[in-house]
Protein backbone atom coordinates (compact mmCIF):
# COMPACT_ATOMS: atom_id res chain seq x y z
CA UNK A 1 0.00 0.00 0.00
CA UNK A 2 1.35 3.83 -0.75
CA UNK A 3 3.02 5.81 0.02
CA UNK A 4 5.67 3.91 1.56
CA UNK A 5 8.39 5.73 3.49
CA UNK A 6 11.81 4.80 4.35
CA UNK A 7 13.16 5.49 7.61
CA UNK A 8 16.25 5.35 10.12
CA UNK A 9 16.59 1.95 12.02
CA UNK A 10 15.82 3.71 15.62
CA UNK A 11 12.79 5.09 14.35
CA UNK A 12 11.80 2.47 12.47
CA UNK A 13 11.73 -0.20 15.74
CA UNK A 14 10.21 2.20 17.93
CA UNK A 15 7.26 2.23 15.65
CA UNK A 16 7.59 -1.35 15.01
CA UNK A 17 7.48 -2.21 18.98
CA UNK A 18 4.72 0.84 19.18
CA UNK A 19 2.33 -1.65 16.56
CA UNK A 20 2.87 -4.53 17.80
CA UNK A 21 2.41 -3.44 21.55
CA UNK A 22 -1.06 -2.15 19.50
CA UNK A 23 -1.62 -5.45 18.19
CA UNK A 24 -1.06 -7.26 21.04
CA UNK A 25 -3.83 -5.20 23.02
CA UNK A 26 -6.47 -5.40 20.49
CA UNK A 27 -5.70 -9.12 19.91
CA UNK A 28 -6.07 -10.25 23.45
CA UNK A 29 -9.32 -8.57 23.59
CA UNK A 30 -10.68 -10.14 20.61
CA UNK A 31 -9.42 -13.29 22.07
CA UNK A 32 -10.82 -12.34 25.38
CA UNK A 33 -14.25 -11.76 23.27
CA UNK A 34 -13.69 -15.11 21.30
CA UNK A 35 -13.78 -17.19 24.82
CA UNK A 36 -16.73 -15.37 26.11
CA UNK A 37 -18.42 -16.10 23.19
CA UNK A 38 -17.77 -19.85 23.09
CA UNK A 39 -18.53 -20.64 26.75
CA UNK A 40 -21.72 -18.63 25.89
CA UNK A 41 -22.51 -20.81 23.03
CA UNK A 42 -21.27 -24.13 24.68
CA UNK A 43 -23.22 -22.61 28.25
CA UNK A 44 -26.63 -21.69 26.98
CA UNK A 45 -26.33 -23.88 23.73
CA UNK A 46 -27.68 -20.18 21.94
CA UNK A 47 -26.42 -20.46 18.46
CA UNK A 48 -26.19 -16.25 18.59
CA UNK A 49 -22.77 -16.51 19.90
CA UNK A 50 -22.00 -19.46 17.69
CA UNK A 51 -22.78 -16.80 15.53
CA UNK A 52 -20.55 -13.50 16.84
CA UNK A 53 -17.54 -16.28 17.19
CA UNK A 54 -17.49 -16.42 13.46
CA UNK A 55 -17.84 -12.86 13.23
CA UNK A 56 -14.60 -12.51 15.28
CA UNK A 57 -12.25 -14.92 14.17
CA UNK A 58 -12.73 -13.38 10.56
CA UNK A 59 -12.00 -9.59 12.29
CA UNK A 60 -9.27 -11.12 14.43
CA UNK A 61 -7.54 -13.08 11.53
CA UNK A 62 -8.00 -10.41 9.07
CA UNK A 63 -6.05 -8.00 11.24
CA UNK A 64 -3.51 -10.81 12.54
CA UNK A 65 -2.96 -11.02 8.57
CA UNK A 66 -2.98 -7.16 7.60
CA UNK A 67 -0.43 -6.40 10.39
CA UNK A 68 1.66 -9.40 9.92
CA UNK A 69 1.37 -10.89 12.90
CA UNK A 70 -0.12 -13.94 11.65
CA UNK A 71 3.06 -15.05 9.46
CA UNK A 72 5.81 -13.59 12.50
CA UNK A 73 4.14 -15.28 15.43
CA UNK A 74 0.87 -17.74 14.33
CA UNK A 75 1.20 -19.55 11.02
CA UNK A 76 4.96 -18.79 9.58
CA UNK A 77 5.42 -22.50 9.69
CA UNK A 78 2.25 -23.17 7.23
CA UNK A 79 3.04 -20.56 3.83
CA UNK A 80 0.06 -21.86 2.14
CA UNK A 81 -2.26 -20.25 4.57
CA UNK A 82 -0.95 -16.39 4.09
CA UNK A 83 -1.97 -16.07 0.39
CA UNK A 84 -5.25 -16.90 1.66
CA UNK A 85 -5.62 -15.56 5.07
CA UNK A 86 -6.95 -12.42 4.08
CA UNK A 87 -9.82 -13.47 1.45
CA UNK A 88 -10.92 -16.10 3.47
CA UNK A 89 -10.93 -14.43 7.01
CA UNK A 90 -12.76 -11.33 5.40
CA UNK A 91 -15.52 -13.80 3.89
CA UNK A 92 -15.72 -15.28 7.32
CA UNK A 93 -15.84 -12.11 8.87
CA UNK A 94 -18.92 -10.70 6.88
CA UNK A 95 -20.82 -14.29 6.86
CA UNK A 96 -20.71 -14.08 10.51
CA UNK A 97 -21.87 -10.44 10.43
CA UNK A 98 -24.86 -11.79 8.10
CA UNK A 99 -25.49 -14.55 10.31
CA UNK A 100 -25.39 -12.69 13.57
CA UNK A 101 -27.24 -9.58 12.07
CA UNK A 102 -30.39 -11.82 11.22
CA UNK A 103 -30.30 -13.54 14.22
CA UNK A 104 -30.55 -10.65 16.31
CA UNK A 105 -33.08 -8.91 14.51
CA UNK A 106 -35.09 -11.92 13.80
CA UNK A 107 -39.06 -11.30 14.41
CA UNK A 108 -42.55 -10.75 13.38
CA UNK A 109 -41.92 -7.69 12.01
CA UNK A 110 -39.06 -9.52 9.84
CA UNK A 111 -40.03 -9.96 6.05
CA UNK A 112 -39.19 -13.38 5.15
CA UNK A 113 -37.40 -12.53 2.00
CA UNK A 114 -34.94 -10.29 4.30
CA UNK A 115 -34.03 -13.50 6.93
CA UNK A 116 -33.67 -15.23 3.44
CA UNK A 117 -31.21 -12.58 2.34
CA UNK A 118 -29.19 -12.33 4.95
CA UNK A 119 -28.52 -15.81 4.80
CA UNK A 120 -27.94 -16.05 1.37
CA UNK A 121 -25.41 -13.75 1.90
CA UNK A 122 -23.32 -15.54 4.42
CA UNK A 123 -24.20 -19.26 1.81
CA UNK A 124 -22.41 -16.70 -0.78
CA UNK A 125 -19.44 -15.66 1.24
CA UNK A 126 -18.74 -19.35 2.44
CA UNK A 127 -19.09 -20.67 -1.62
CA UNK A 128 -16.47 -17.41 -2.63
CA UNK A 129 -14.21 -18.92 0.05
CA UNK A 130 -14.28 -22.53 -0.91
CA UNK A 131 -13.66 -20.99 -4.50
CA UNK A 132 -10.50 -18.84 -3.42
CA UNK A 133 -8.83 -21.52 -1.33
CA UNK A 134 -8.97 -23.93 -4.67
CA UNK A 135 -7.47 -21.33 -6.97
CA UNK A 136 -10.75 -20.39 -8.93
CA UNK A 137 -10.89 -16.71 -7.56
CA UNK A 138 -7.82 -14.92 -7.43
CA UNK A 139 -7.38 -12.34 -4.44
CA UNK A 140 -8.29 -9.42 -6.81
CA UNK A 141 -11.62 -11.14 -7.40
CA UNK A 142 -12.29 -11.66 -4.01
CA UNK A 143 -11.33 -8.24 -2.87
CA UNK A 144 -13.87 -6.62 -5.40
CA UNK A 145 -16.42 -8.78 -4.49
CA UNK A 146 -15.74 -7.73 -1.15
CA UNK A 147 -15.63 -4.27 -1.42
CA UNK A 148 -19.51 -4.97 -1.90
CA UNK A 149 -20.14 -8.14 0.57
CA UNK A 150 -18.15 -6.05 3.24
CA UNK A 151 -21.01 -3.33 3.70
CA UNK A 152 -24.04 -4.95 2.98
CA UNK A 153 -24.64 -6.87 6.02
CA UNK A 154 -24.35 -3.65 8.51
CA UNK A 155 -26.43 -1.75 5.69
CA UNK A 156 -29.23 -4.28 5.52
CA UNK A 157 -29.20 -4.28 9.01
CA UNK A 158 -29.75 -0.68 9.92
CA UNK A 159 -33.31 -0.40 8.79
CA UNK A 160 -34.37 -2.73 11.75
CA UNK A 161 -32.05 -1.94 14.26
CA UNK A 162 -33.56 1.55 13.72
CA UNK A 163 -36.82 0.45 13.94
CA UNK A 164 -36.38 -1.07 16.61
CA UNK A 165 -34.53 1.62 18.49
CA UNK A 166 -37.70 3.81 17.53
CA UNK A 167 -39.71 1.81 19.64
CA UNK A 168 -37.47 1.74 22.84
CA UNK A 169 -35.88 -1.63 22.34
CA UNK A 170 -32.46 -1.05 24.02
CA UNK A 171 -31.22 -4.25 21.56
CA UNK A 172 -32.06 -1.77 18.64
CA UNK A 173 -30.19 0.99 20.18
CA UNK A 174 -27.08 -0.72 20.98
CA UNK A 175 -26.99 -2.54 17.16
CA UNK A 176 -27.51 0.56 15.35
CA UNK A 177 -24.61 2.35 17.01
CA UNK A 178 -22.66 -0.75 16.87
CA UNK A 179 -22.98 -1.78 13.16
CA UNK A 180 -22.79 1.94 12.00
CA UNK A 181 -19.19 1.98 13.55
CA UNK A 182 -18.48 -1.27 12.09
CA UNK A 183 -19.77 -0.43 8.53
CA UNK A 184 -17.84 2.84 8.68
CA UNK A 185 -14.72 1.34 9.67
CA UNK A 186 -14.89 -2.14 7.18
CA UNK A 187 -16.29 0.95 4.27
CA UNK A 188 -12.33 2.40 5.37
CA UNK A 189 -10.73 -0.26 4.79
CA UNK A 190 -12.10 -1.32 1.45
CA UNK A 191 -11.24 2.27 0.15
CA UNK A 192 -7.56 1.89 2.04
CA UNK A 193 -7.35 -2.03 -0.17
CA UNK A 194 -8.86 -0.16 -2.99
CA UNK A 195 -6.38 2.81 -3.28
CA UNK A 196 -9.54 4.87 -2.45
CA UNK A 197 -8.51 6.58 0.44
CA UNK A 198 -4.85 7.28 1.29
CA UNK A 199 -2.61 5.21 3.72
CA UNK A 200 -1.91 6.80 7.43
CA UNK A 201 -2.37 5.25 10.72
CA UNK A 202 -6.11 6.00 11.24
CA UNK A 203 -7.48 4.65 8.09
CA UNK A 204 -5.18 1.25 8.61
CA UNK A 205 -6.44 0.84 12.18
CA UNK A 206 -9.89 1.84 11.07
CA UNK A 207 -11.30 -1.52 10.72
CA UNK A 208 -9.56 -3.20 13.75
CA UNK A 209 -10.82 0.31 15.77
CA UNK A 210 -14.48 -0.14 14.73
CA UNK A 211 -14.35 -4.15 15.27
CA UNK A 212 -13.10 -3.91 18.64
CA UNK A 213 -15.99 -1.10 19.39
Amino acid sequence: MLPMTLSRPAVFYARALDEQMLQGLLTGLALCLLFYSLSQWLTLRDSLFLKYALLLTGSLVFSLQLFGVGRQYVWGALPWVDPYAAGVSALAAAAGSFLFIEHTLRGPDQARWWRRAMRGGAVLCGLVAVAHVLDVLPLRVVTALMSVLGVVPALMGLRGAFRRARAGDQVGLTLLLAWAVYGLGAAVMIGVIRGWMPVNFWTQHAFQFSATV
